[in-house]
């Protein structure tokens, strides 16, 4: 399973939908059209919830965003080819939760790197964005300096354990858009004479203009 993941406004919204875009189901098609971001797999989240205790996890609304009629599947029973879990490197505890529960034999992470200065100043770019945020767990509310070490620390981890980890750049990959779809198909197994035509629905796929903090 192909683990899109970082931290919040790290670009993993854009590369969720990228991977909707080539036919990949995400676990989820729900989108906050007001920040921007969506796509996060609700069995991974229910998983991390229950496990932290946290009834707010990942954000207070998530079961009426999500559904509440939705049926679970455990977290070791998820199938998907790609799933999107934009909190893994915020807190080192996730890691271990993601160990115990699956390990890292099986499963491949391209976690999207960002500044955590400009993550936080995300978050906060307007009083409707930082409304919507006010509803996240206390878990996610960090500041930069708390953000990256826990960044740091949660990648320690990850390579201790022997994780298959591949870092991306974030907003920095828009500008050599090849580099990723490379990296996708490596890791997707994709078919190189593809290359092009993914290229192509990448390249139509980005609006600068959604990276609201530069």
């Amino acid at each position: 399973m192909l683990v899109v993941t970082g931290a919040q406004r790290s670009g993993t919204t854009f590369l969720a939908g990228y991977l909707r875009l080539l036919g990949y189901d995400m676990g989820s098609d729900f989108f906050h059209e007001d920040i921007d971001g969506g796509f996060e797999h609700p069995d991974i989240c229910w998983y991390y919830r229950d496990k932290l205790q946290d009834a707010k996890f990942p954000f207070s609304d998530f079961d009426e965003a999500i559904g509440k009629n939705r049926k679970r599947v455990e977290f070791d029973k998820i199938k998907n080819d790609c799933v999107k879990f934009s909190f893994l490197l915020m807190n080192p505890r996730f890691i271990e939760i993601w160990k115990e529960g699956r390990g890292f034999g099986n499963d491949k992470f391209i976690i999207m790197v960002r500044d955590p200065a400009k993550v936080v100043r995300s978050k906060q770019r307007s009083p409707m964005v930082s409304k919507r945020f006010s509803t996240d767990s206390d878990l996610l509310k960090l500041t930069a300096e708390e953000l990256g070490f826990n960044m740091w620390k949660s990648l320690s981890l990850l390579l201790g354990y022997g994780a298959d980890i591949t870092l991306i750049p974030f907003p920095g990959i828009l500008e050599d858009p090849s580099y990723l779809v490379k990296i996708l198909m490596a890791k997707l197994s994709i078919d190189y004479l593809n290359f092009f035509q993914l290229l192509h629905i990448l390249k139509d796929h980005i609006n600068p203009d959604k990276v609201h903090i530069k």
